[in-house]
């Protein structure tokens, strides 16, 4: 792979979206992890935006992009997991971040 990120085999295991094969890795900056939780790994990695605080990305589209999340500058976003509690809104999302299911 042309990735030249680097990180702890552990550590990148934590992110779902990371899919490790008995000779390879695909770290999660490479796979959205919306899709990937609902086991859609085919879709492609254009047009993505990454959280600015942990190595996962998410399609740039309503579908994908993680309920609460926070856009910042460009293609960054702060997602979910790091917005506390007392600061989180109840957006208006077509799903749940949480267990993925609509409506």
């Amino acid at each position: 792979s042309s990735c030249k990120k680097v990180y702890h085999l552990d550590c990148i295991k934590l992110c779902p979206a990371t899919r490790v094969g008995p000779n390879s890795l695909i770290c999660s900056l490479h796979a959205c992890e919306t899709c990937t939780f609902r086991g859609d790994t085919h879709r492609t990695s254009a047009r993505v935006v990454r959280c600015a605080r942990c190595p996962v990305v998410f399609h740039n589209s309503e579908s994908c992009l993680p309920a609460g999340y926070q856009q910042t500058v460009g293609r960054m976003i702060i997602c979910p997991r790091h917005i506390p509690a007392q600061l989180k809104m109840h957006p208006n999302m077509n799903w749940c971040y949480d267990c993925g299911g609509f409506g």
